[in-house]
Parts: structure tokens; C-alpha cells; sequence
């Protein structure tokens, strides 16, 4: 059977991986409309992918260049492409899948060429190529030939989603040095995305996407999508950090917890935004305790706020920080405390998320700078296991 924390882990930011039945070790696994969706994400199941017979990956940026990942998945017998960047040479992978019986390729670019290669699947049932560049000649043919497979003509509205989804915030890098520039997507057409950048709620009445947005200072975007006749969309949320001051080496006071060590202190301070999905490397993790770090920099610099990216997922036992403590030190032996901040406990909650916690200090000329990020050490009353030891997770220092 596959582990139920494991699949927790998966889910932690909503279900990706479900079971196909109750007691039954079979999967379902679900990435459709994942923008973002990298190597890392099909690599994070597959530990079990042989367990996984249902893969949907429709309307994501699903492309040639990671389709080789699906070799880990053997025992597929459904797999949706659909509306994705996927060419012919990922139909060489997808023709290796000897149990596959449903494919849906509607909207992609998959030529004659890549309808040949279908030939070996022995097993296919069901074939979804409306839309993509196979011509009707080829199509007939291969109907014709293989009059086991129902190969379905279908309109677009099959794939047009019941209830609207917040829209893709892409960008190079969650962090910049002087300017960013990022963009917003969705799926279909005639939908109207609208923004702000004061941390506001947006809404119909907010600023209408039309073209690349330019970011020359830390910001968080907030987005949703709007249709006519539609409720609005959620709001999606990202935070770009600006940082113009690298440290040269950091250190840290205790170690983490040997689970979630990522890469030691640099995981700090090298620009990677740590995921809802805690285990994914990019975070580091601390079990009962606060910690501290010093970072040293490249050379003195005026530094006038520390930011510190945190996470917090109640019913994993995390919780965002505490309190912040802030000293300085020109030789790295003298530090000053230049401030001291103390945050409230969380109130009872369930949401995973996470956010940057900005910390104003008097403007300083530094070369060292030491953050101390405090935890709560124990689960809050209201908790399913009060008193139990929390968990304080990092994934950023930026100076600015």
C-alpha cells in the first residue's frame, strides 16, 4: 500500500494524488493546469509512480523536454495531454506505454508523424486527437487500420472548465536585482484577468492585465481571472523580492533537523523560493526550536531591511515564526542589536502557506548581519496535539 504520509506530503497544497478506491494501492494523479510544471514535479512521484494507472497533465506547460520522466510512470492506462507543448517527439515515450488505453492529445501539435507512433500502443482504446495537426486523411487511415480504437471527434467545449481558476503568474525568478518582468496566462480564451500590486484584494474594478508588467521594487502581485456570467476567479499570490545585496557566506547557529537540512545555511541565501510542498529541498526545517544565522557580506553595504521567507501548515505541525531579532557587526565579533520584533501566535487554521516577513532596521552599514528567527517550540492549545513540538521552516534571508 502506499504510505498515507507520503501522500500527504504530495497534497499539502490541495490533492494532486488520490486513490483510485479505498484500500486499493492504484492512483490517480492530477497536474492538469500546473503553468509552472517542471521535472521536479513528475520526479516527486516517483517513488510510486508504478502505482499510478491515471495521469492528467491537460492545459499545463507539459513539454518535449520533460516528457521523458513518463517512462517512471509503467503501468498508465490513461493519460491527458490535452492543451499542452507537447510534439512528435514525445510520442516516441508515450509509445512505449504498453498498458495505456486512453490518450487525449486534443489542441497540441502532434503531426502524422506522431499518430504513426501509436501503432505499438496494443492496448489503446480511446484516442483524443481533435484539434492537433493530424490531418482527417491520416486519422481515417489509422481508424482503418485499427478498428479497436474509438478515435472521438469532440468540440473544445469539453475542455472548457466549470468554474474559472486564478490565473498563471509567470516569471523568470521570484527574486531581481534591479527590474522583473512577468506576465499572466490562462487556459482559454475571452477570459479577463485583472491585478494590483498595494496588496490589495483584486476585483473587476483593479488594473485589467494587457501586456508584460515591470517590477522595480519588492511587490505582491495578487490576480484573479473574470468572465462574464462567471463568479470571480480566487486570488492567486506571489511575492517578488528584490535583492541587491548578496552575502558571500552564511553560517548557522544550530543545525536543522537532519530531515530538512536542504542544502545546510546556503539554502538561505540562494534565491530559491521554497514550494507549498515542504520536502521539496528548498526549505529548512527546525523541530522544537529557533534558530540563527549570521551572514557575511561581500563587502560593507547600507542595509535597511531584512527579509525572512517563512512557511506555515497547522495540521503538519509548522508554524510561521514568532519574533525576529536583528544585530550587525563590522568585524563579525561585535554585534549590535538594531531590532527586536515580536509577532502573535497563530489563530486557529488549517492553510498552508507561506509569505516574507519584512523586517525595518535604521539604515546601516554592516559587513556582518545576524538573524535570530524565534518559533513558538510547541503546538498552540487549540492544536490536534497541543504541547506537541512545532515546526519552524525557512526558506530565504534578503537584505535590502
Amino acid at each position: 500500500m502506499v504510505p498515507e504520509d507520503w501522500l500527504a506530503s504530495i497534497n499539502i497544497n490541495g490533492p494532486i494524488v488520490t486513490k483510485l478506491a479505498e484500500k486499493n494501492p492504484l492512483l490517480i494523479a492530477n497536474l492538469s493546469g500546473n503553468k509552472s510544471l517542471g521535472k521536479n514535479d513528475l520526479k516527486a512521484l516517483k517513488k510510486y509512480a508504478e502505482n499510478i494507472v491515471e495521469l492528467n497533465l491537460g492545459n499545463s506547460n507539459f513539454n518535449d523536454t520533460i516528457s521523458s520522466y513518463l517512462t517512471s510512470f509503467k503501468n498508465l492506462t490513461k493519460l491527458q495531454l490535452q492543451n499542452t507543448r507537447i510534439t512528435d517527439k514525445s510520442m516516441e515515450v508515450i509509445g512505449d506505454l504498453e498498458h495505456l488505453e486512453s490518450l487525449n492529445i486534443y489542441g497540441t501539435d502532434i503531426t502524422d508523424l506522431g499518430l504513426e507512433k501509436l501503432t505499438a500502443l496494443n492496448g489503446l482504446k480511446t484516442l483524443y486527437p481533435w484539434n492537433s495537426k493530424i490531418t482527417k486523411e491520416a486519422l481515417d487511415g489509422f481508424s482503418s487500420k485499427h478498428t479497436g480504437i474509438t478515435v472521438v471527434s469532440i468540440s473544445e467545449d469539453l475542455f472548457t472548465p466549470s468554474s474559472l481558476e486564478p490565473p498563471s503568474i509567470i516569471a523568470d525568478t521570484d527574486f531581481f536585482k534591479d527590474s522583473i518582468e512577468v506576465t499572466m496566462d490562462y487556459f482559454f480564451k475571452g477570459v479577463d484577468l485583472y491585478y494590483t500590486l498595494d496588496g490589495s484584494e483584486p476585483d473587476t474594478t483593479s488594473t485589467r492585465y494587457n501586456e508584460p508588467i515591470i517590477l522595480t521594487a519588492s511587490t505582491q502581485l495578487k490576480a484573479v481571472s473574470h468572465k462574464p456570467g462567471w463568479e470571480l476567479s480566487p486570488v492567486k499570490t506571489v511575492s517578488f523580492k528584490k535583492s541587491n545585496i548578496l552575502p558571500n557566506s552564511i553560517t548557522l547557529n544550530n543545525k536543522p533537523n537532519e530531515k530538512y537540512k536542504g542544502n545546510g545555511g546556503n539554502t538561505l541565501i540562494d534565491l530559491k523560493r521554497g514550494t507549498s510542498n515542504f520536502v521539496d529541498g528548498n526549505w529548512i526545517g527546525y523541530e522544537g526550536s529557533s534558530f540563527a544565522a549570521t551572514l557575511k557580506l561581500q563587502k560593507e553595504e547600507l542595509i535597511s531591511t531584512v527579509s525572512v521567507g517563512a512557511f506555515s501548515s497547522p495540521e503538519k505541525w509548522i508554524f510561521y515564526p514568532t519574533g525576529f531579532k536583528v544585530w550587525v557587526s563590522q568585524d563579525g565579533n561585535n554585534f549590535k542589536l538594531v531590532h527586536m520584533e515580536k509577532l502573535p501566535t497563530e489563530k486557529p487554521n488549517s492553510d498552508t502557506k507561506f509569505q516574507f516577513f519584512d523586517l525595518n532596521i535604521p539604515p546601516t552599514k554592516s559587513t556582518y548581519v545576524k538573524v535570530e528567527v524565534i518559533s513558538q517550540l510547541k503546538n498552540p492549545s487549540w492544536h490536534p496535539n497541543p504541547g506537541g513540538k512545532s515546526w519552524l521552516f525557512v526558506d530565504e534571508i534578503v537584505l535590502n
